[in-house]
């Protein structure tokens, strides 16, 4: 498996903000660190002791600013701690029949464009042990700081592969021992609660207005839709693809009364 960096601008350098981002970030190892800056004043607690020893570790500097050093340079809810971080590291190559005769479970993302919504996903994503994100290269949310924060940091310990093509992709995956189940709101999909979705499957969600795009679809082995029993029509693409997600572990292997929340 080979990885890359995402495509940051000059520099190749972006600010990761707020204490589970960065210590996520910092856990994974999966980026180049520059820089760790702490907001004087900052509370001690176990979290920020963890990150600062991790940063250590790491051999990162760890700097101390006034409070409105950090304000200025980044937008988010930092919690006065910034990490300053190579872009984020793509998987440029996967060896699908492996993770197939893994009996493993694949997100892939039709256009997913709004930041949050992304967010949601990866972070469902990552609970429920999803081995690959695809994601379009082009008309698709990309992974940035405020997407990592976010996701609470979910977004760096998953592997995440950018396709030009998804759906030659998707028939390429096929031929490598997975089969692949579409999400959609109309009349034409199965409802999502009596299907099984055994792994190795992947799972299709489509753009927050949209859906699956046609061609998309028609790469699909089946399509499936949540019941609705109110008024509102459909749920937005975060919410159902986690309930899809959950539905796959569900139907994977029994949730160990340990595990569960």
């Amino acid at each position: 498996m080979r990885t890359r960096p995402a495509r940051t601008g000059p520099g190749d350098r972006e600010l990761l903000y707020g204490r589970n981002a960065v210590r996520e970030a910092l856990l994974a190892n999966r980026r180049r660190f520059i820089r760790l800056t702490l907001a004087e004043g900052i509370e001690a607690n176990e979290r920020v002791d963890e990150i600062e020893q991790l940063a250590s570790q790491r051999l990162v500097a760890i700097d101390r600013v006034p409070r409105a050093v950090i304000d200025n340079r980044v937008s988010g809810h930092h919690q006065g701690i910034v990490l300053e971080a190579s872009g984020y590291v793509y998987v440029e190559e996967f060896d699908l029949t492996a993770l197939a005769a893994a009996k493993g479970v694949i997100l892939a993302l039709d256009g997913v464009t709004d930041p949050q919504n992304l967010a949601t996903l990866l972070r469902t994503a990552e609970a429920t042990g999803v081995g690959l994100v695809v994601m379009p290269q082009d008309r698709s949310a990309r992974v940035t700081p405020a997407v990592v924060n976010a996701s609470a940091g979910a977004v760096e310990h998953l592997k995440i592969i950018q396709e030009v093509n998804l759906v030659r992709w998707l028939e390429r995956a096929k031929k490598d021992g997975f089969w692949v189940v579409g999400m959609a709101g109309d009349e034409e999909a199965q409802p999502l609660f009596d299907t099984s979705m055994r792994p190795p499957v992947i799972l299709v969600v489509g753009s927050e207005g949209e859906g699956l795009r046609r061609l998309v679809r028609d790469s699909c082995d089946l399509v499936v839709a949540l019941p609705m029993a109110g008024q509102i029509g459909s749920l937005n693409a975060a919410v159902a693809g986690s309930i899809g997600l959950y539905e796959i572990m569900r139907d994977a292997e029994p949730l160990d009364q340990d595990d569960a929340i």
